[in-house]
């Protein structure tokens, strides 16, 4: 059987329908193609996609650096005029978390096995090398996007925040990383009821997967250096 027909298979399976679908329909695909089309048309088939690889790079920088600032911003503001603001651009956060888990897996469970990259079989991932940096710079930006999150909830239905900025970060970091409800708990004074729950075990689940997905990728590329 090719690995065309494998592949063809693999995607008649619901789950990986459901995230095909998904994916085409995210802000980053969407804007990536639109890009793609006019790129093709003033530099050519194979600039457009060395310009695809930098637009995506600094999309993650970007949203990076967005989600770091508004995270300090709104720790710094959140008894100001300025909060509701910046609790209503909290919710690109979420929006983006929901993106980078589902590009994530994406690259790891369809990406990685079209067989058209030498290193990691597709066009959408460049090299190993970039793969690994993205993923940790998209691990980062969806700890900061959970700080805002945090911010807001417990502002909203907890009674406010105890803790500053780093303390904030250091929480969210543990709760994403080693699933440390606990810490995430003390950021409301160790009351977990209501939204901030929800919240806690929404940021657990994200840390899970991008556990599993930072696993599969460096896993991948040990494979492929041993290969080499």
């Amino acid at each position: 059987m090719s690995i065309k027909v494998v592949e063809n298979e693999n995607l008649k399976r619901p789950f990986l329908a459901i995230l095909e679908c998904c994916y085409s329909h995210t802000g980053y695909t969407v804007v990536r193609k639109v890009w793609a089309r006019w790129a093709r048309g003033h530099y050519g088939v194979e600039e457009a996609r060395e310009r695809a690889y930098d637009l995506t790079d600094k999309c993650v920088d970007g949203n990076l650096l967005a989600a770091f600032l508004l995270s300090v911003a709104i720790v710094l503001l959140k008894d100001t005029p300025l909060f509701p603001l910046l609790a209503f651009m909290s919710l690109w956060g979420a929006c983006r978390i929901l993106e980078i888990l589902i590009v994530q897996l994406h690259i790891v469970l369809i990406d990685s096995f079209k067989p058209t990259n030498k290193e990691m079989g597709t066009a959408e991932v460049k090299n190993v090398q970039r793969s690994i940096v993205n993923l940790l710079i998209n691990y980062l930006e969806l700890i900061f996007w959970f700080v805002s999150l945090s911010v807001v909830v417990a502002m909203l239905f907890e009674g406010g925040l105890h803790g500053d900025w780093a303390y904030t970060v250091s929480s969210n970091f543990f709760g994403c990383l080693t699933f440390d409800g606990d810490r995430l708990a003390e950021l409301v004074g160790g009351n977990v009821d209501g939204a901030f729950r929800y919240l806690a075990l929404c940021e657990t689940l994200a840390g899970t997967v991008m556990n599993v997905i930072g696993i599969s990728t460096f896993v991948g590329a040990v494979g492929i250096h041993d290969r080499c």
